[in-house]
């Protein structure tokens, strides 16, 4: 099961600058430019799954476009940093603060279901032609942090959201599937056996040092 909300948690934007030139009456003079490193985050989305086609993300164009301020993306930015501190209370102190049950009941009102007939309809459809149609419901928002509280929303209707968790060794948030719900890392076979060779190397070095914090001690059985 793959969240977007963890996906956008985990990921790394970084505001970039662009050097360019614009015209300025009759001449041409150089100008700097603002970007979000967006086209990387949305290969991260499409490689899991979650991204098929952008258009069905009208807002995503405000990220993507270079800026001559970056206010915007500072501002996005700081709306990533409250999703991980909401995230940081779900996973570690396993509670949702009422003001922020609030915002995500609040913002997840302003998403919309629509449905879709695939393939789309392009003339009459007759009675054959309704046979062969299928309808997909996807979700509708003017903003990414609607779409997001809304996911967040549903995890607590489904009343999964407390098995969202934080990675101790690489600080990546993820969703825990077991059936146990007592996992630890978010990989076993990365993050997991590499806390245990960690645990090893210093279980190693606390025992060669056990000796010689022992020298020079008196025995006083001999």
């Amino acid at each position: 099961m793959t969240l977007e909300i963890l996906v956008f948690a985990n990921f790394d934007f970084k505001i970039n600058t662009l050097n360019t030139k614009v015209i300025v009456g009759d001449r041409v003079q150089d100008e700097t430019r603002y970007v979000l490193n967006w086209s990387e985050y949305l290969a991260e989305l499409k490689q899991n799954g979650l991204m098929d086609d952008e258009r069905d993300r009208a807002y995503f164009s405000r990220y993507r476009t270079p800026r001559a301020g970056q206010e915007v993306f500072v501002n996005f930015q700081n709306f990533q940093t409250e999703i991980r501190e909401i995230l940081d209370m779900i996973s570690q102190e396993k509670v949702i603060p009422f003001e922020t049950w609030q915002t995500i009941f609040r913002e997840a009102l302003k998403v919309q279901a629509i449905i879709q007939p695939v393939p789309q309809v392009q003339g009459m459809i007759h009675e054959a032609d309704l046979d062969r149609l299928r309808f997909e419901k996807k979700a509708s928002a003017e903003t990414y942090r609607a779409y997001l509280y809304a996911e967040l929303r549903d995890l607590i209707v489904s009343k999964k959201v407390f098995r969202l968790r934080k990675c101790p060794e690489c600080r990546n948030y993820f969703y825990d599937q077991t059936k146990n719900g007592k996992k630890i890392y978010c990989s076993a076979q990365s993050c997991g056996h590499r806390a245990k060779q960690k645990a090893a190397n210093h279980r190693k070095s606390a025992d060669r040092k056990a000796p010689a914090d022992n020298q020079g001690a008196l025995d006083f059985f001999s």
